[in-house]
């Protein structure tokens, strides 16, 4: 499957087949490999993901970590729990991953996929919540949060629940 994704942005995605394969280029360290995801955007754009797997360390803020404890992160981020276990990476499939992608800065022509980790994610906050954190920054006292509401009316605010799963508990 070939990248279709034309333009930077994140993105949704399902993974559709995920592989284990030979390093892609000649520079790699021996031993090392990759983990393939092809996956497919809600909008049905499609994208390869590669994660290397090797002793090269890698760039940036990530220049103290080897390409493999980088990519077992990333893997970890989107659920993977088997380890080493790689005749498991099957079960990749079907799993809902968020991507980014960025356009390559040698050949701008490329669009290039990654999955998006936790640093790299878009978490949206209520602008209450933005509201709050700003008046920290500026060391103001952010006004308490509402009491919780009845969501079945009445006048008295709703009670957390004394028995773990059942709402109606007194």
């Amino acid at each position: 499957m070939a990248t279709t994704i034309k333009e930077e942005g994140n993105f949704e995605a399902t993974v559709q087949s995920a592989e284990l394969i030979e390093p892609r280029f000649n520079d790699m360290p021996a031993n090392a490999f990759e983990v393939h995801l092809s996956v497919k955007t809600d909008s049905g754009e499609e994208a390869d993901v590669y994660l290397e797997i090797s002793n090269r360390y890698g760039q940036g803020t990530k220049s103290s970590q080897t390409q493999a404890q980088i990519s077992m992160d990333t893997l970890l981020s989107i659920g993977w729990q088997y380890g080493v276990e790689w005749s498991r990476i099957s079960t990749l499939i079907g799993k809902r991953v968020p991507i980014y992608t960025k356009r390559s800065k040698t050949k701008p022509s490329i669009v290039n996929a990654y999955i998006s980790t936790s640093e790299a994610r878009n978490v949206p906050i209520s602008p209450e919540e933005a509201a709050r954190r700003a008046q920290m920054m500026l060391g103001q006292q952010p006004p308490p949060p509402p009491a919780p509401v009845n969501p079945f009316g009445g006048t008295v605010p709703a009670a957390p629940p004394t028995t773990p799963g059942n709402p109606f508990a007194r």
